[in-house]
């Protein structure tokens, strides 16, 4: 058999292999991971507008993998080595939530996404700042402000000189199963897009519109939060209500300004 020539090697080297072709034939809806469809599949940013809309589409088309029932059931296990020291509350959307808006994405807003099950979740640190921030409400469930120590105890302290990681953990919220596309496509319209980024420029009522779509989860969507504290499991009940009240009285995630992130107990749960 003669030597191949070198321009037969070059042709062979740029030929289309298996794996290339099977990801130039793979669509958002042919997937069934959001977060790798989301950050891998979209074809063009040369129109911004309807392609970045088109995308969100069709990433909010996925269903969720037949198979995350069992890794949330093994993550509950996992969350229950004591009901004494463990709390486990099913939280459900009362209007829509978006996490990780300034993740690093291919279109102009983030989302958190799971990366190996491709569900949204929400980030315990996010959890954690929502309760300090209504800990230190004076209108809080208690019906009076927190004492400094009993926000050291729950939270922690970042005092360079008597630093404190606090007794609380906060745990990621996962998706509840059972919710087939808890995705949907979302639109923010700022009005005056030169005026509100510059501040340079009046508004006029001759301004265009600037759509901006994004994903987000839907309204009555379902998420499990997980509260623990193996050393101090007395502060827990104290946590669970600063919980509560900070996911109805001010939200969890971006936007919680126009009402996003707002969630509340389950009916049958009241």
């Amino acid at each position: 058999m003669g030597m191949r020539t070198m321009a037969q090697q070059a042709h062979e080297a740029s030929a289309p292999g298996p794996c290339r072709q099977a990801l130039a034939n793979l669509t958002p809806r042919k997937s069934s991971n959001a977060y790798l469809a989301f950050n891998s599949l979209l074809t063009t940013h040369a129109d911004k507008g309807e392609g970045y809309a088109s995308h969100a589409r069709d990433v909010s088309d996925i269903s969720v993998s037949a198979l995350y029932g069992s890794v949330y059931d093994e993550w509950l296990k996992a969350m229950r080595p004591s009901d004494k020291d463990t709390r486990i509350l099913d939280v459900e959307l009362d209007g829509p939530l978006v996490t990780g808006t300034g993740n690093a994405s291919v279109i102009d807003f983030g989302i958190t996404l799971h990366p190996t099950y491709g569900v949204p979740y929400i980030p315990g640190s996010g959890i954690k700042g929502m309760c300090r921030r209504a800990a230190h409400d004076p209108y809080n469930v208690n019906g009076d402000k927190l004492t400094l120590e009993q926000i050291t105890v729950l939270f922690g302290s970042t005092d360079d000189k008597a630093p404190d990681r606090g007794y609380i953990t906060f745990w990621d919220a996962w998706l509840k199963p059972g919710q087939a596309k808890p995705l949907q496509q979302d639109i923010l319209t700022p009005h005056h897009p030169e005026y509100q980024a510059t501040g340079t420029v009046w508004p006029s009522p001759s301004d265009d519109p600037n759509p901006i779509p994004f994903l987000s989860v839907k309204p009555g969507t379902r998420f499990t939060f997980a509260l623990s504290s193996p050393e101090a499991p007395e502060f827990l009940p104290l946590a669970e209500k600063i919980l509560w009240y900070a996911l109805e009285m001010y939200g969890v995630g971006a936007k919680t300004n126009v009402g996003y992130g707002r969630a509340s107990r389950p009916e049958e749960d009241r």
